[in-house]
Formats: structure tokens, C-alpha cells, sequence
């Protein structure tokens, strides 16, 4: 068959391409087959995998308790029942890198969980964080109180009216009259009330190396607690004892009070910020801290669940009945009982320490530190029992009107408090022998102005007692407490 010159042309083209690429691959493996050999003998360098640690503790429970204070099992934890979650844990260390990550579970949904959070640079800085949370339970009972308001406890009008009927004019109470079968009727239908607390607090705290020789650091916290706990109030109560022939020979004391709930909801904040530097054979650093106290409830109100209208103290004189003489008996019949709680507070403290390596074997080191608090929390009226009138007990009493704040001697206690420590040491410890010299200093000042006030509400806010009418005949002040 006779081939054409024109179809040669590509067939001809795609053979020299094809022979090109031959000698070229002939003229170079010379030099690609010597290198091989010393490819070969340098292997690349695999990389280690990043450490992955996860675990996690899952299971179910259930529990029985027996015995009279049950609460006691679960005072400060929570033993719940059904699924759990009790440990999750992560941790993350590449080998080939300076970062580390760790961060933990316990008791995971539960009231007594806690997570931490551990990251940061070996050697640069390194970041923490806590959440952790504390029950505290008291257990679980009936009361006539409601929470209407933060800080306010109120009784039914209608049950305190039947109950003042039931208990006036003062005696005592037996466990089978009228007024105890009426409290054991109502508590049947009173509300389960759970008295317990909850911590919760969180942290953050965060250091930062920008060199061998400095090293900075500061740190949050949050904390708050929140609930409710028991409280107690109440005072004493002579009674008129007949005896050999006698119509009184001092009297019966008894105790006459009620427990309450105290409302919770504290929150205190913390900043802390300092500074260390670092020699061959010293160090030294400053601090300073911040504290926030406050108190979202500054005082708590109680209605008295036996009393409808305010009533004095008095003891009936038995010469004269019309004409009382006041003061031993008839008492803690207030119908609102008020007390102040825990004030707001600031503090203020700055420290600076060093120490020194004098040789191998001698130290010298010291700190100071000053700290300055501060509190102003409003006064509360003497009293809300508007049946005191304290020229019946002081004749001469300028308070006219004791629940009224206006006529306290100050508005506030304007509390300042400076507290200085110092301490020194010189230490030297060989083998055998250790020699140590040490000085410390506390100076507390009280700057607190004194405030001397005419009178107050006592015995369960049923009297007035003044300096004049006191037994000791001292002023009522605050005392000036410093060392």
C-alpha cells in the first residue's frame, strides 16, 4: 500500500517528540540515579501526633435514707438519684508545641459541681479558670411565714388575729389548749419549705512572663451565696413564782422566741493585681487587692405570728392593777420585728515583700502590708413597735418617736478601719544548725467616728433603756476598738 507524503508529516513529528523525550531522560537519569542513593539515606522526619485525653465517668444511683436528721446525708453535697455524669476530663499536650489545654468536670449538673480550665504556655503565660458550687442544706419544715418580698415575711392577718386572742392576756401555754391545736391545724396545710444556701463561685486568674526575670499576674473572682438559713430572736421573761408564803421570790425566767429564716443573696468581688522581679540572689514583688462586699438584702422583716397590734412591755401590779409596773413581763409582742443584716464593706490592701540570699546560707526577707476598710451602711430605726413610748421608761428620753430614723443621733456608722502589718526574718541554716530572727508588727486603727445614742429597744422590743436606767449607768456608743 503506498503511503502518502502528506500523512507522514505528523507520524514523523510525533516519533521525534517521542525520541526526544528518550534522550533527554537518557542524558539526566545519569545524574537523578546518583542522588537517589543519598535521598535514601535521609529519611523525612515524621511528626509526632498531638495527645488527646478524654475521659468520662457516667453511671446510676440511688440512695435510702434512715434516721431523725436526714438532711445531715446532704448538708454540703448533693447525692442525687437516677443518671449521673461524675468526671469529664480533656487533655490536650502537642509534643512538638509549648501549649498545653486541661479542663475537668465533677459532678456534672449536679448542685456540688465544679470545672476547671487549665491553658497557657510552658514558660510564657498561663490562663485558669474555676467554677465550683457548694450546697449547704438545713433541712425541710412548715411555717407560717411567706417570702412576699426580698427581706419581708409576712403572716395571715386572719391567723395572727386568732392567735393573739388565744394568747392574751399573757400565761403559759399548754400542749393541749386551745392555741396549740390551732398551730398544729395550720401547719398541717402550710407549705414544705427547703431551707438551704448555694455557693457559687467563680475565678479567673491570669500570668503573663514578658521576660526571665519579670513575671506579672492578676486574678477575678466572683463569689455569691444565696438562700436561706435559720435565724433566731426572741428574749427572756420573769414570771411571779409564790413560795413560803411569799408573793414572789424573784421569779421564773423562760425564754420566749421564734425561729425565722434569714434571706441570703451575698456577692463579693475580688481583683487582685501584681508584679515580681527576680535576680541572681533576690526577689522581690507588690500586690495589690480589691474586695466589693455587697448585700442585695441590707435588713430583714418578720411578722410575729401572734400579734396583731403593738403592745409595750408590763408587769400588772398587784396592789394596783389599773396602774402596771412595766418592764419584766409582756414581752416580744411587736407585730413586725426588724433586723439589719450584713453591710456592704470595702477593702483596699497594697503589700510589697522582698528577700535577699545574702550567701548560700543566709536569707533576709520582709513584707509590709496596708490595708484600709471602709463601711456605711445605713442605720435602721430603733424600733417598728410604734407602742414604745420612751419617756414612760425615761422620763427625760428626747426621742419621741422611736421609729423614726430622723431623730437618730447619726445617719450611718461612717465606719473606717486601717490595719498595717509588718513582718522581717533573717534566717541562716546550715547542716546542723539553723539560726532564725524574725520581728512582726499588727497596728489596727480605728478611725470610726463615736456615736453615743440616748437609748435603744430592748427585751424583744418591749422597752426602752437608757444610760440612766441601765445597771451600769454606762453611755450606749460604739467603742473605739484598735490596737
Amino acid at each position: 500500500m503506498r503511503i502518502q507524503p502528506e500523512r507522514l508529516k505528523p507520524i514523523l513529528r510525533v516519533e521525534f517528540v517521542l525520541i526526544a523525550c528518550v534522550i533527554s531522560a537518557l542524558l539526566f537519569a545519569s545524574h537523578a540515579w546518583g542522588q537517589a542513593p543519598k535521598k535514601d539515606k535521609t529519611k523525612p522526619k515524621t511528626k509526632t501526633p498531638p495527645k488527646v485525653h478524654v475521659a468520662v465517668e457516667i453511671g446510676g444511683q440511688v440512695r435510702e435514707v434512715q434516721g431523725n436528721y436526714p438532711a445531715k446525708f446532704q448538708e454540703t453535697r448533693d447525692v442525687p438519684e437516677g443518671f449521673v455524669i461524675q468526671k469529664l476530663k480533656l487533655d490536650f499536650k502537642p509534643a512538638d508545641s509549648p501549649y498545653f489545654l486541661a479542663m475537668k468536670g465533677l459532678e456534672i449538673l449536679q448542685r456540688d459541681q465544679r470545672f476547671t480550665v487549665d491553658g497557657g504556655r510552658f514558660g510564657k503565660y498561663r490562663m485558669q479558670f474555676v467554677w465550683d458550687q457548694i450546697p449547704h442544706s438545713f433541712g425541710s419544715g412548715k411555717s407560717f411565714l411567706q417570702n412576699t418580698a426580698p427581706g419581708l415575711y409576712q403572716v395571715s392577718p386572719t391567723l395572727r388575729a386568732q392567735l393573739q386572742a388565744l394568747t392574751s392576756p399573757e400565761a403559759r401555754i399548754s400542749p393541749t389548749s386551745a392555741v396549740s391545736a390551732l398551730i398544729r391545724r395550720e401547719l398541717e396545710t402550710a407549705p414544705i419549705i427547703d431551707v438551704r444556701l448555694r455557693r457559687d463561685q467563680a475565678l479567673f486568674r491570669q500570668s503573663y512572663q514578658p521576660s526571665d526575670k519579670v513575671e506579672l499576674h492578676a486574678q477575678f473572682s466572683w463569689l455569691r451565696n444565696r438562700g436561706s438559713r435559720p435565724m433566731s430572736a426572741g428574749t427572756f421573761v420573769r414570771r411571779p413564782v409564790p413560795a413560803n408564803g411569799l408573793a414572789d421570790i424573784g421569779g421564773a425566767w423562760e425564754g420566749l422566741g421564734q425561729e425565722f429564716l434569714e434571706p441570703l443573696d451575698y456577692r463579693t468581688i475580688e481583683l487582685k493585681l501584681g508584679a515580681q522581679f527576680r535576680g541572681k540572689r533576690w526577689s522581690a514583688g507588690v500586690d495589690y487587692d480589691l474586695s466589693l462586699f455587697r448585700n442585695n438584702i441590707g435588713s430583714v422583716i418578720f411578722e410575729n405570728p401572734f400579734r396583731v397590734t403593738d403592745e409595750q412591755g408590763c408587769l400588772p401590779n398587784p396592789a394596783t392593777p389599773a396602774v402596771p409596773t412595766c418592764g419584766a413581763s409582756n414581752r416580744f409582742r411587736q407585730v413586725r420585728w426588724q433586723s439589719d443584716l450584713v453591710p456592704n464593706n470595702d477593702s483596699h490592701t497594697i503589700s510589697f515583700w522582698a528577700k535577699v540570699d545574702l550567701n548560700p546560707n543566709t536569707q533576709v526577707r520582709g513584707l509590709v502590708s496596708l490595708a484600709y476598710w471602709t463601711q456605711n451602711d445605713d442605720f435602721l430605726p430603733w424600733t417598728l413597735n410604734t407602742a414604745i413610748v420612751p419617756r414612760n421608761w425615761d422620763g427625760v428620753s428626747p426621742i419621741t418617736n422611736p421609729t423614726n430614723v430622723s431623730q437618730l443621733p447619726a445617719s450611718s456608722a461612717n465606719a473606717k478601719m486601717r490595719n498595717i502589718n509588718q513582718e522581717y526574718a533573717l534566717v541562716n541554716r546550715r547542716k546542723n544548725f539553723r539560726f532564725q530572727a524574725q520581728y512582726r508588727s499588727q497596728s489596727l486603727d480605728n478611725q470610726t467616728p463615736t456615736i453615743e445614742f440616748p437609748g435603744y429597744a430592748a427585751f424583744g422590743d418591749s422597752t426602752w433603756r437608757a444610760a440612766r436606767t441601765d445597771f451600769y449607768n454606762l453611755p450606749i456608743e460604739n467603742l473605739d476598738w484598735d490596737f
